[in-house]
């Protein structure tokens, strides 16, 4: 494959992770080869947040693959209970590119995606939002609603939980501008398309770009993805609902900005100079 060379591009990717070292295994390295062949145009920013034994044998195994070009590891010791919009948040705002890509521990990069992407002149990235859901897309218009929820998005796929919905991808401007990630959110749970409605509703020209992903999430349960955030008996669909509620509500009074005052994501230190105890 021929490297791409215009440097004026970025694309930041954009992971996380917290204890759930299998998926990280089987996507980070084939990740970092993908973007090791788009040299200037993309980095794959991740953070390790670290709270246990478990954490740390993710540390150790990161280390042990050495340093990567355009690869930017990160420790976080703040969280002790999983939070996907802090968590997501933290990993954005170490991102220097011009379009802050998601990039769930589970998510392969896929090269359609990078090479359509990695086509768009500056001004296109700053005017776009991309998703790699793997289903399908649809947009309807509905004259008679709020200004903020005229245009719906209808999101169909045979396999609706396969883990992509959250690929998702947004000029810097704009998602520092909306405050990111909604904190406020339940722990899981309709961060994603609370994220993505309040940036069509803050700039309903900007282009929506949909480019399936060729490649499908590692496999995982919900409750594979509840396990961290340390709530027993955790109702996903109900916290989902709460989201979706809240996100209704700011969309109505125009609420678009999240996190009005306050630190969005929380601190880090580079991974390759964290010591574990």
């Amino acid at each position: 494959m021929t490297a791409h060379t215009n440097g004026n591009i970025k694309l930041s990717f954009c992971s996380t992770i917290m204890n759930r070292r299998e998926s990280l295994k089987q996507t980070l390295l084939a990740n970092l080869e993908m973007i090791a062949h788009y040299n200037g145009i993309a980095e794959l920013n991740l953070i390790n947040f670290i709270k246990d034994k478990e954490g740390q044998k993710i540390h150790d195994w990161i280390l042990n693959l050495g340093t990567r070009h355009h690869f930017n590891y990160f420790v976080c010791t703040e969280m002790n209970f999983w939070h996907a919009s802090t968590a997501k948040n933290t990993s954005h705002m170490v991102a220097s590119g011009s379009l802050l890509i998601n990039l769930d521990c589970d998510n392969f990069i896929s090269k359609n995606a990078l090479d359509q992407l990695a086509s768009f002149s500056s001004s296109q990235l700053s005017n776009t939002i991309y998703l790699g859901y793997t289903g399908t897309v649809e947009r309807n218009y509905c004259p008679l609603r709020n200004k903020n929820l005229k245009v719906k998005y209808k999101f169909k796929s045979k396999k609706p939980f396969d883990g992509s919905f959250g690929l998702m991808g947004f000029p810097s401007h704009l998602y520092k501008k909306i405050g990111g990630y909604d904190e406020q959110l339940p722990p899981m749970g309709g961060q994603d398309k609370n994220l993505f409605l309040r940036a069509i509703a803050a700039k309903p020209e900007i282009m929506v770009v949909h480019i399936p992903s060729f490649h499908d999430p590692i496999q995982n349960t919900k409750n594979d993805g509840l396990i961290n955030i340390g709530i027993p008996n955790y109702h996903w669909k109900k916290n989902e609902r709460s989201a979706y509620k809240r996100t209704k509500y700011v969309l109505r009074k125009d609420l678009l900005q999240a996190n009005i005052d306050k630190t969005i994501g929380l601190n880090v230190i580079n991974g390759y100079a964290y010591e574990c105890d």
